[in-house]
């Protein structure tokens, strides 16, 4: 498993679940229609609302990092510390309250006693035990959490394991290591998409 760099600014093709064909229906048709508007990472208006915000000169990268996850709930799930650790700095630069799971069934512990403590997933793919796609899976079935925004975050080339991505029920991906400016936008992207945040 290849560990995330401390380095936030590196450049790494982001592909979006929303730009395949989805073979499993996990989330709401607002929010299916809105991931559907976003091709290839370019986010022209991440807010949805149609609004400038911030220096019309400045990318949405730029923007959002400005603006960044100030009062958002990130889970984070990974069995590798340091990635945990990365992650965990990083984000709570941008003002995002974090917990830290090592492993898939401590996610799914976690969400059963907690099912609305969170406004995010991040998950880790190859993990000891319960690996991610068998997590993600429990939480849309077992758990019922259909609308909770789950990005895949590993070093697995997306081809291999696109098809695997969608059965789960993943809502997305990024490769490891995680550009943040890019994980920063799906992740507000997410968030303001579901219905419990409209």
């Amino acid at each position: 498993m290849r560990q995330m760099s401390g380095n936030s600014t590196i450049q790494l093709d982001h592909f979006s679940l929303a730009n395949q064909p989805r073979m499993v229906v996990r989330v709401a048709s607002k929010r299916a229609a809105r991931l559907d508007e976003v091709r290839d990472g370019d986010v022209q208006d991440p807010h949805g609302d149609g609004v400038p915000h911030g220096d019309g000169d400045e990318s949405p990268a730029q923007s959002l990092r400005t603006e960044s996850l100030v009062g958002q709930r990130v889970l984070v799930v990974d069995d590798v510390q340091t990635n945990l650790k990365v992650m965990d700095a990083l984000l709570r630069i941008q003002g995002a309250s974090i917990t830290l799971a090592t492993r898939g069934q401590e996610a799914l512990d976690l969400l059963r006693m907690h099912p609305l403590g969170w406004d995010v997933v991040l998950m880790d793919i190859r993990m000891p035990g319960m690996d991610g796609f068998e997590t993600t899976r429990r939480i849309r079935s077992d758990l019922g959490l259909t609308h909770l925004p789950i990005i895949a975050c590993t070093g697995e080339p997306f081809s291999q394991i696109r098809s695997r991505l969608l059965e789960a029920g993943f809502d997305d991906f990024h490769p490891k290591p995680v550009d943040m400016d890019e994980l920063i936008i799906t992740v507000r992207r997410l968030i303001e998409t579901t219905p419990s945040h409209q």
